[in-house]
């Protein structure tokens, strides 16, 4: 399997994943030519803005590591620019999420991080 199929694969692992938690999913794999966000959701009164990693080998699957300063204000810029077209949104509490996918096709190890922009 390829590397983009496993990517979305992992996505909706992770889109199934948050929703058992109670979150509503707003939007998927939404972008630009500058920026994306895997998953939009909310929970609560919480918009997350959710990047999702995948990685096959546990020795690899420190992926929290591949998330620098210029991921994080891609993922910023892409939620401003959702919010400009779901203006109902304005008032939530804002938070960029990262869920790391780890293992292999059938029981990965799903970890979900909470606000790593802070």
């Amino acid at each position: 399997m390829n590397n983009v199929r496993l990517g979305s694969l992992a996505e909706d692992w992770v889109a199934g994943y948050l929703l058992q938690k109670g979150y509503k999913i707003l939007a998927r794999n939404y972008g630009k030519k500058y920026f994306e966000v895997d998953i939009i959701g909310l929970k609560g009164q919480c918009l997350c803005f959710v990047e999702v990693k995948y990685r096959r080998n546990p020795i690899d699957a420190e992926p929290i590591k591949l998330i620098n300063k210029r991921k994080i204000s891609q993922i910023k810029t892409g939620g401003l620019t959702w919010l400009k077209y779901h203006p109902e949104y304005l008032t939530s509490l804002l938070r960029i999420d990262l869920v790391t996918v780890v293992g292999e096709i059938g029981w990965p190890k799903i970890t979900h991080y909470l606000d790593i922009s802070s």
